[in-house]
């Protein structure tokens, strides 16, 4: 994972990540080693950063930070932590969980799909709708 020293953003994850283990910025990978609570709150700060900030720099940081992880140990995690810290009738969280899930796993993806397709939320089935017909 590259972080620009220049962003104050990407200098704040640095900082997040370096309380938990100074060695996951270098070594992304380490975060399996870490115990579980803190590698979820890795991915927990990973989500925020992917799928509930505004700002482009935090959203592109937060998916690249994901990709940047050992995929298959992030995809036994992200759904679950992902089920508990995100908000799935909100459209904006619920497109950039389709957009960081298109990023790293397309049964991932199928499964959010899936989950939107039959939403009350209009905008939410619109979304799954749209990643449907995509792939």
């Amino acid at each position: 994972m590259t972080l620009n020293p220049a962003n104050s953003y990407h200098m704040h994850f640095k900082a997040f990540l370096d309380a938990i283990s100074p060695d996951l910025v270098t070594d992304p990978s380490a975060v399996a080693a870490l115990p579980a609570p803190q590698a979820d709150r890795v991915i927990a700060e990973i989500l925020s950063c992917a799928c509930q900030a505004t700002h482009a720099s935090l959203i592109e940081l937060g998916r690249d930070a994901a990709a940047s992880l050992p995929r298959p140990w992030l995809l036994e995690r992200i759904e679950g932590i992902a089920d508990r810290m995100l908000n799935y009738d909100d459209d904006w969280e619920y497109r950039c969980l389709l957009e960081l899930y298109e990023r790293l796993d397309a049964s991932l993806l199928s499964r959010l799909i899936t989950r939107g397709i039959d939403s009350p939320n209009a905008d939410i089935a619109e979304a799954a709708q749209d990643f449907s017909r995509s792939r």
